[in-house]
């Protein structure tokens, strides 16, 4: 399975878990995406939940998201905790 089609079965995956639960805070599919392949991409370094977003928009990982601004260190935390909820991480 290719990485874009195991991304894919991950992000419904974890979108649809979401809406049995009646819980919304996964929102931005497209967000959800670029976190999992940052952090997949950076296995083995020190990065903080803090800094993905920063770093996200700083290399334009998020252009084609239309997103306006940095993405909140809460809303970051709240896709890695979904992806750890997943055990996807």
């Amino acid at each position: 399975m290719n990485s874009k089609t195991y991304s894919t079965v991950v992000i419904r995956d974890i979108l649809e878990r979401e809406s049995r639960r009646g819980q919304k805070r996964i929102t931005d599919p497209i967000l959800l995406r670029k976190i999992i392949l940052f952090l997949a991409d950076n296995i083995g370094s020190s990065v903080s939940v803090s800094s993905i977003g920063n770093i996200l928009v700083n290399e334009g990982l998020l252009e084609d998201g239309k997103r306006r601004g940095i993405p909140s260190t809460h809303t970051v935390q709240t896709y890695v905790n979904a992806l750890l909820e997943s055990y996807f991480l």
